[in-house]
């Protein structure tokens, strides 16, 4: 028995030995300390999801000497995590790629005590702010305060300290916060507080983006597709099991918050930040692209160029750029480009836009690289092959046979298509050109593929045509034999035109290879799309293929019941989308005309009603303050009387105008009824809704309207209560308008 004890235990050390061989160090570089935002790193720890594909993984804290980006650049740090001013770093050149956003929504607010009456950003006017004003992190913050007409010079800006108490022993009034961490230890300590979030002013920026070099994508493009995957699947798992993470935070990487402070900082990751119906880590180009923007608008962008395309990380499609080909395409910003203007489906001009397979690859190329390609329209083949000799373009679409070869560069194939032989409907099944020999064969002039064919068959009977539709019909009229031409394109011209006598009775040992010529000094940008073409799958290509033809080539078939099918379903088809896009314009006709006013274009008292309603909802949950101001142009009924109601009207949409154009971006106006207006004022208490209506009161007074002159307006002021309804807001609103107007009109109430 004890031999049996002793043989066990030397087999599984044994194997416990063998279970564990050398694992691949992989550091990533936290953009704070431990805690609960860093969750999915522990859980893919703690659970093996690392060590299962050869990595271990070692988590560096923030501290003052971190440098998150450039760490990450000169390969001292394999991974990090970041802010949405990685947009920032990339555009400014450094060769960064964003892999997921795990924030969703920045936790980043302004924080100040109930007790301060600072509610809005507007009550920030002459206040002591904690905020960091050098860090491009508070972009949100920085941008909010702009927006609500405030300045930084207008506050008294400390420097931050990172400590709560601060706030908490009035040494400042408000203080940039995480949503996540400080209000817990004013809740704990019994403080009333008031949260300011970017957020519902319309800036809502990423956050905790984990992000990594270029070169590491070139350099092992599968440990980086292997990471990611192993961190999603741990955040998935931190999420579904918090309170096994919060012990396992606590027991190993830090005691610095309670299990209470990591529960609740839990609690809001998992509701605000990183919401259920989004997938875990996505990152939305086009919001990232308004966070490029918002950074423009307050002056921290220091690029000439804004395409962060090829900065977001896609497994599937990424490429890696060199360094080289980054700066070229930065010195390039445009890549001029034209095609065949009649050549479906592969490609057209058709209403001034280009269209068909080629496109469709295009615009992959362009997701795929971050040129900005820039579409200039022919009028002719022999016009587009001028534009490419001449350089006022630099890419043409072209076959590869083309005789171009002599003068251009030229990219790598991405499609082919067999050429096939078009004859009258009677004809015979054919196998070879050789076979057509005697008969007279119509080609399109100057088209890339016939170069390999006539060099190869020069004695035949070729009869030269413009276009391709040109030479389908030259069979369809018995003024040539046959018409060579590739599959995808002969066919659907066939359909198309509704051709009767023409059918493909063979296909030759030719084909057309769709690629890019190129100038022959852009030889780098031959070297880009080729990256680009290469990550285009198989799938993808089929997807587009079947958008643009359905038609199949078979021997020896008779295709006229299919055409006849086809057409058939093509006009069934186009009449159903057709149906379907009047639907939705007169859908959106009919929503623009139930909210909007017919005379002077704003809001209507339905939609009015809906937004004081969902004005309250925000109130009833998060306690934001809000008010409507009431507004009555003071003796209109002598306008109408005076000038006629067309002048009336004009009034009406001057007035209108003019309340639009002076309100905040988050503020709604409309027409209430009559000469009576109503603006919705979200996030506002007494002080900032007076000062809205003070200043339009202003304004009105010193314009002057058409043909009728100066003209004044009555105000009423009331501002949302703990029991307030639509109904009462409304009522509080007419009463104070009522004493505006009893103290002599051209005067501002407010409720009481």
């Amino acid at each position: 028995m004890f031999l049996k004890l002793l043989l066990l235990l030397f087999t599984s050390l044994l194997f416990s030995k063998n279970d564990s061989p050398d694992l691949r160090e992989i550091h990533v570089q936290l953009n704070w300390k431990h805690q609960f935002e860093h969750a999915g790193f522990y859980a893919a720890i703690n659970e093996g999801y690392y060590k299962r594909i050869g990595l271990k993984i070692i988590l560096h804290e923030k501290n003052s000497d971190s440098n998150i980006y450039g760490d990450v650049v000169a390969s001292k740090m394999d991974f990090a995590i970041g802010y949405s001013s990685i947009v920032l770093e990339y555009l400014e050149g450094k060769p960064l790629v964003a892999l997921a956003s795990f924030f969703q929504h920045s936790p980043l607010i302004f924080l100040s005590k109930t007790s301060s009456n600072i509610r809005n950003v507007s009550d920030m006017r002459e206040k002591n702010v904690m905020v960091n004003i050098d860090t491009r992190s508070a972009a949100s913050l920085l941008i909010m305060i702009k927006k609500e007409g405030l300045s930084l010079s207008s506050m008294n800006i400390q420097e931050h300290s990172y400590d709560v108490m601060d706030l908490i022993n009035d040494k400042t009034d408000v203080i940039a916060a995480y949503i996540s961490n400080q209000p817990y230890l004013l809740k704990e300590k019994n403080i009333a507080y008031n949260i300011i979030d970017p957020a519902n002013f319309g800036y809502d920026f990423y956050e905790n983006i984990l992000f990594t070099s270029q070169d590491l994508i070139k350099k092992d493009p599968k440990l980086v597709k292997d990471f990611l995957k192993a961190t999603l699947k741990g955040w998935k798992f931190a999420l579904e099991n918090e309170d096994e993470i919060i012990k396992l935070i606590l027991n190993k990487y830090s005691k610095e918050k309670s299990y209470e402070a990591l529960s609740y900082e839990a609690r809001i990751i998992k509701n605000s930040l990183m919401p259920a119906t989004i997938s875990i880590g996505n990152i939305d180009i086009k919001r990232m692209k308004r966070i490029v923007d918002i950074y423009d608008e307050i002056g921290i962008l220091n690029a000439n160029s804004k395409n962060i395309d090829a900065l977001i990380y896609n497994q599937n499609k990424h490429i890696v750029l060199s360094v080289a080909q980054i700066d070229w395409i930065k010195k390039h910003p445009k890549i001029y480009f034209t095609g065949d203007p009649n050549w479906l489906p592969y490609e057209a001009f058709v209403d001034n836009k280009y269209i068909g397979i080629v496109n469709e690859h295009l615009k992959l190329i362009q997701e795929y690289t971050g040129l900005d390609i820039i579409i200039k329209e022919s009028k002719t083949w022999n016009e587009a092959l001028s534009m490419l000799r001449n350089k006022s373009v630099d890419i043409l679409s072209e076959t590869n046979a083309s005789i171009l070869k002599k003068e251009m560069l030229f990219t790598q194939s991405y499609l082919s298509s067999p050429i096939i032989m078009v004859m009258n409907k009677k004809a015979s099944y054919k196998n070879s050109l050789k076979d057509i020999k005697e008969k007279k064969i119509a080609v399109v002039k100057d088209y890339g593929y016939m170069t390999e064919i006539k060099e190869e068959y020069p004695y035949l009977n070729y009869y030269e045509v413009n276009s391709l539709q040109e030479g389908l019909l030259a069979v369809e009229n018995e003024h040539a034999d046959v018409f060579l031409g590739a599959l995808p394109q002969s066919s659907y011209w066939i359909n198309k035109l509704g051709l009767q006598n023409t059918r493909i009775i063979g296909k030759t040992k030719f084909k057309a290879s769709l690629s890019f010529a190129v100038r022959k000094d852009y030889a780098i940008l031959v070297d880009i799309i080729n990256k680009a073409l290469l990550q285009i799958d198989e799938s993808k290509q089929q997807e587009i293929l079947e958008k643009w033809t359905k038609a199949t080539f078979k021997e020896n078939s008779d295709y006229s019941i299919f055409i006849y099918a086809l057409i058939i379903s093509f006009f069934v088809i186009v009449f159903l989308i057709i149906r379907q896009i009047l639907l939705k314009k007169y859908s959106k006709k009919l929503e623009y005309i139930s909210q909007t006013d017919s005379l002077t274009k704003i809001y209507n008292r339905v939609k009015l009603n809906s937004i004081i309603a969902e004005q309250l909802n925000i109130f009833k949950r998060h306690n934001h303050s809000f008010g409507i101001i009431l507004l009555d142009i003071d003796y209109f009924k002598r306008v109408n009387d005076s000038f006629g109601h067309d002048i009336g009207d004009s009034v009406l949409v001057e007035f209108s105008t003019l309340l639009k154009d002076n309100i905040r971006e988050v503020d709604s106006v409309g027409r209430w009824g009559g000469e009576e207006f109503i603006i919705v004022c979200p996030f506002s208490n007494k002080e900032s809704i007076l000062l809205c209506a003070q200043k339009l009161k202003k304004i009105i007074e010193e314009h002057d309207f058409f043909k009728v002159g100066k003209k004044t307006a009555s105000i009423g002021i009331s501002l949302c209560e703990k029991d307030s309804t639509i109904k009462s807001l409304i009522k509080c609103a007419d009463i104070a308008l009522y004493d505006a107007k009893a103290s002599g009109r051209n005067a501002i109430a407010f409720f009481k």
